[in-house]
């Protein structure tokens, strides 16, 4: 009777467990991504959107148009309807060796690992490229989705000339800590996930600059502007803050002491600008006043 009891306590802890796991289409979730290809660089918002019921089932709408995603519990499965055809998006259930179908081919699962997001465990899958597909290694976290892209490897999977990359994952407005870091493999070369990138800064912590000073001539900065570093940057990011601390640009920089102002296609109005150097550590942060034409 006891060890009934028990068993009965644990199912029902592990239930618990369970319904506090991140679902995909959560309404709350929001993920930043990182892009990369031959003329732009930047990042962009996804998020989980309203109810939206087509041909008698419900879906999520996602913030690029014409997408909605919907999560079966029953299978683990989400699904991804795109130009009015439903393909499957992730399956959470698959274990080694299971394959799952993309119309660029199929992919199996080379090993699965766990992952710690705040308090609960989650499965990571571990996908080889798809041999001769011009595809590459690539990991999907449970309830979350693709390192590599919010909608990788359905979209993206051939773009041999660019990459995109997970930089933060919010959930209710809460950026998970990951334990351990995921390692994840792209073109770029091997890399670690552990959302620790940000997306959402104060504006407080903008309002300071540090390491020498940046010159933005002319300022109020219009489309002849440009903003002008203290020295050459080898390798770095720019990123663009509203009032409220919101990433609203972000352009990677590459041997170059000047940015074009015209290059963050920003509106009129009050920014924050953040420049790293990816290899000194070295930051620039300032305000930036905008005056379109």
């Amino acid at each position: 009777m006891k060890h009934t009891i028990t068993f009965i306590l644990f199912l029902l802890f592990t239930q618990i467990l369970s319904a506090q796991k991140i679902r995909f289409t959560d309404s709350g979730n929001v993920w930043h991504e990182g892009f990369s290809d031959m003329y732009t660089w930047g990042v962009g918002k996804f998020e989980i959107q309203k109810d939206v019921t087509i041909n008698g089932i419900v879906y999520k709408s996602f913030t690029t148009p014409g997408f909605f995603v919907r999560n079966d519990t029953t299978t683990q499965r989400v699904y991804m309807l795109k130009g009015g055809v439903e393909y499957l998006l992730y399956d959470f259930s698959l274990q080694v060796g299971d394959s799952i179908h993309y119309p660029n081919g199929t992919h199996y699962v080379s090993r699965i690992d766990s992952v710690r997001l705040d308090s609960v465990w989650y499965k990571v899958f571990y996908f080889n490229g798809v041999s001769g597909s011009g595809g590459w290694p690539y990991a999907v976290v449970e309830g979350i989705g693709c390192i590599d892209g919010v909608l990788f490897p359905l979209e993206n999977y051939h773009n041999v000339e660019g990459h995109s990359w997970l930089v933060c994952f919010h959930h209710n407005g809460n950026k998970t800590n990951v334990t351990p870091p995921i390692p994840y493999g792209n073109p770029g070369g091997y890399k670690f996930f552990t959302n620790t990138d940000s997306c959402y800064v104060g504006v407080a912590t903008l309002s300071k600059t540090s390491h020498g000073s940046v010159t933005i001539s002319p300022h109020p900065a219009t489309v002849i502007s440009k903003i002008i570093l203290p020295e050459n940057l080898q390798e770095g990011t720019i990123s663009i803050f509203n009032t409220i601390g919101q990433v609203v640009k972000t352009l990677f920089i590459y041997h170059a002491q000047a940015i074009p102002v015209k290059e963050l296609q920003l509106n009129t109005g009050m920014y924050y600008y953040r420049i790293s150097d990816n290899k000194t550590g070295q930051v620039w942060q300032g305000k930036l006043f905008y005056k379109g034409e």
